[in-house]
Protein backbone atom coordinates (compact mmCIF):
# COMPACT_ATOMS: atom_id res chain seq x y z
CA UNK A 1 0.00 0.00 0.00
CA UNK A 2 1.11 3.58 -0.66
CA UNK A 3 3.34 4.86 2.17
CA UNK A 4 1.53 8.21 2.40
CA UNK A 5 -1.87 6.50 2.71
CA UNK A 6 -0.50 4.40 5.55
CA UNK A 7 0.81 7.55 7.26
CA UNK A 8 -2.57 9.25 6.93
CA UNK A 9 -4.36 6.16 8.24
CA UNK A 10 -2.08 6.11 11.25
CA UNK A 11 -2.72 9.82 11.87
CA UNK A 12 -6.44 9.06 11.76
CA UNK A 13 -6.07 6.51 14.53
CA UNK A 14 -5.87 3.23 12.66
CA UNK A 15 -3.31 0.63 13.62
CA UNK A 16 -0.71 -0.15 10.96
CA UNK A 17 1.10 -3.48 10.92
CA UNK A 18 3.09 -4.97 8.08
CA UNK A 19 1.86 -2.36 5.62
CA UNK A 20 -1.79 -3.14 6.39
CA UNK A 21 -4.44 -0.98 8.02
CA UNK A 22 -6.37 -2.38 10.98
CA UNK A 23 -9.47 -0.82 12.50
CA UNK A 24 -10.23 -0.52 16.18
CA UNK A 25 -12.85 -2.71 17.81
CA UNK A 26 -15.63 -0.29 18.82
CA UNK A 27 -18.02 1.22 16.30
CA UNK A 28 -17.39 4.67 17.81
CA UNK A 29 -13.65 4.32 17.15
CA UNK A 30 -14.28 3.03 13.63
CA UNK A 31 -16.55 5.98 12.77
CA UNK A 32 -14.08 8.46 14.25
CA UNK A 33 -11.16 6.93 12.34
CA UNK A 34 -13.10 6.82 9.08
CA UNK A 35 -14.11 10.46 9.35
CA UNK A 36 -10.60 11.63 10.24
CA UNK A 37 -9.03 9.46 7.51
CA UNK A 38 -11.40 10.89 4.88
CA UNK A 39 -10.65 14.43 6.05
CA UNK A 40 -6.90 13.82 5.92
CA UNK A 41 -7.14 12.42 2.38
CA UNK A 42 -9.12 15.46 1.19
CA UNK A 43 -6.63 17.81 2.84
CA UNK A 44 -3.78 15.88 1.21
CA UNK A 45 -5.45 16.29 -2.21
CA UNK A 46 -5.74 20.03 -1.59
CA UNK A 47 -2.09 20.19 -0.52
CA UNK A 48 -0.93 18.33 -3.64
CA UNK A 49 -2.87 20.65 -5.95
CA UNK A 50 -1.75 23.72 -4.03
CA UNK A 51 1.91 22.71 -4.28
CA UNK A 52 1.82 21.79 -7.97
CA UNK A 53 4.17 23.59 -10.33
CA UNK A 54 3.05 24.83 -13.75
CA UNK A 55 4.66 23.25 -16.81
CA UNK A 56 4.88 24.99 -20.19
CA UNK A 57 6.29 24.03 -23.58
CA UNK A 58 8.07 27.26 -24.54
CA UNK A 59 8.83 30.64 -23.03
CA UNK A 60 6.50 32.30 -25.55
CA UNK A 61 3.58 30.35 -24.12
CA UNK A 62 4.66 30.69 -20.48
CA UNK A 63 2.53 33.69 -19.55
CA UNK A 64 -0.67 32.45 -21.24
CA UNK A 65 -0.19 28.91 -19.97
CA UNK A 66 0.62 29.97 -16.44
CA UNK A 67 -2.40 32.26 -16.28
CA UNK A 68 -4.67 29.46 -17.48
CA UNK A 69 -2.99 26.99 -15.15
CA UNK A 70 -3.34 29.39 -12.24
CA UNK A 71 -7.05 29.87 -12.96
CA UNK A 72 -7.57 26.10 -13.23
CA UNK A 73 -5.52 25.51 -10.10
CA UNK A 74 -7.54 27.99 -8.05
CA UNK A 75 -10.79 26.61 -9.45
CA UNK A 76 -9.80 23.02 -8.56
CA UNK A 77 -8.87 24.02 -5.00
CA UNK A 78 -12.14 25.88 -4.51
CA UNK A 79 -14.23 23.04 -5.95
CA UNK A 80 -12.60 20.41 -3.72
CA UNK A 81 -12.90 22.58 -0.62
CA UNK A 82 -16.55 23.41 -1.30
CA UNK A 83 -17.49 19.86 -2.25
CA UNK A 84 -16.08 18.40 0.96
CA UNK A 85 -16.80 21.40 3.21
CA UNK A 86 -13.15 21.87 4.12
CA UNK A 87 -12.34 25.11 5.88
CA UNK A 88 -8.82 26.38 6.38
Amino acid sequence: MNKRILELAEQAGYHINGGKIFIRTTSEDITSCQQKFAELIVRECIRVIDNSTPVYSSEDLQEDYCQGNLNGHQSALLEIKQHFGVEE
